[in-house]
């Protein structure tokens, strides 16, 4: 039994072509041309699912870009909400008045800044990941396109 493989480009795809082949004793192992049509039969298959999972991922990486923009909105909301807090918290012990009051509200402010910040911070990190994984695709998707165009002859038009 022989076994070629051409992998995908790591764990973030799993486009695998493999073709096996029983071999008898004294027998050539591998009739001319054979793993050329099977490669090239598989290849489109494995250029579709890259481009599916480049399209999903195009997508998704559009919709963290709306939300990411919607929790910089709101962070920024939240800072300029703590600093208010802060600085009138200062006037109040510089002034005299309700320092525990004040406080508070520099407390609330504080965690609402933090949890805008946690939020904005996790989509920033998925996008991340997302663009990253929108650039090993199309490197993948470049790798594939190139092993046809040089094996199997250009694709069609």
């Amino acid at each position: 039994m022989r076994t070629f493989s051409i992998m995908g480009l790591g764990a973030l795809s799993a486009f695998t072509i493999a073709v096996t082949q029983a071999v008898p004793a004294g027998a050539v192992l591998v009739p001319p041309g054979l793993v050329r049509v099977q490669v090239c039969d598989a290849l489109p298959a494995g250029l579709v699912g890259v481009l599916d999972q480049l399209a999903a991922n195009a997508n998704l990486s559009g919709l963290l870009s709306d939300d990411l923009a919607d929790a910089t909105a709101d962070l920024d909301d939240k800072t300029l909400d703590l600093v208010d807090a802060i600085l009138d918290h200062i006037q109040v012990l510089d002034g005299g008045g309700n320092v525990a009051a004040s406080a508070t509200v520099v407390g609330a402010r504080a965690a609402a800044y933090a949890d805008s910040a946690a939020v904005w911070t996790a989509l920033w990190k998925d996008l991340d990941a997302a663009q990253l994984r929108g650039l090993v695709l199309g490197r993948q998707q470049g790798v594939l396109e190139d092993i046809r165009d040089a094996l199997c002859g250009a694709a069609p038009e």
